[in-house]
């Protein structure tokens, strides 16, 4: 598997209704043919001077209906509505890899379930941003991950999301090598590790399904062309 940090030309881009946008995913919303914004999110696509999404998805209870775009509204309660825009990107067709904005931070339930969403829909995955931080899934097996200093710092993290994956990495200043990370007392996460050489590669590879997180270049965080 691969994971490119310096992806551009994504077909779709998605805004929830979270906290914090970076540049990178600033461009990347506007270079998308397929603009879905959740709900209410559509309201933070205005406020930073972004491109009208070209769909509104959600149970419309943020103010979604007063948005421009095609109105999807979903109103059952048991998906959020982050959830059921992944639902619609899957049925229009969308695949691979999706950068989501204010994504992160705000509400410690809500961050919580962001989390959680990125095991909602396989054929899909989602990479989180706010303005200083990303998040992904990367998937048991290795990823080949391209680690352009784009937009990114060398600090990342790797955070395990089922119980007691086995984890072996290359490319970080403090490599794993058969690391079982948990939640349990004796087991790890491997936080403000670092990329090595930014500009090379970093390999994953896991039992389980991980978080990988990175830190967002302050001169790429918050709002600005």
């Amino acid at each position: 598997m691969q994971l490119n940090l310096g992806k551009t030309g994504f077909k779709a881009a998605l805004m929830l209704n979270g906290h914090g946008v970076c540049k990178y995913v600033k461009h990347a919303w506007d270079g998308a043919g397929v603009r879905v914004a959740a709900d209410g999110g559509w309201k933070k696509v205005a406020a930073e001077g972004m491109k009208d999404p070209t769909h509104v998805v959600g149970d419309m209870d943020s103010g979604g209906c007063g948005a421009s775009g095609v109105v999807v509204r979903v109103p059952r309660q048991d998906n959020t509505d982050f959830m059921k825009c992944l639902d619609f990107l899957e049925k229009e067709g969308i695949t691979g890899d999706l950068p989501v904005g204010f994504a992160l931070g705000g509400r410690l339930d809500h961050l919580m379930t962001n989390l959680r969403s990125l095991l909602h829909t396989p054929t899909i995955r989602p990479i989180l941003f706010d303005s200083t931080n990303m998040a992904t899934l990367l998937y048991p097996g290795t990823t080949t991950i391209t680690y352009t200093p784009l937009y990114t710092t060398k600090g990342i993290g790797i955070i395990p999301l089922t119980p007691s994956p086995m984890v072996t990495t290359t490319g970080l200043e403090w490599d794993l090598n058969k690391q079982t990370l948990g939640y349990l007392p004796h087991e790890a996460w491997t936080s403000c590790n670092h990329c090595k050489n930014p500009g090379s590669d970093i390999t994953v590879t896991t039992t389980g399904p991980v978080l990988f997180t990175c830190e967002i270049d302050p001169e790429y965080s918050g709002s600005g062309a």
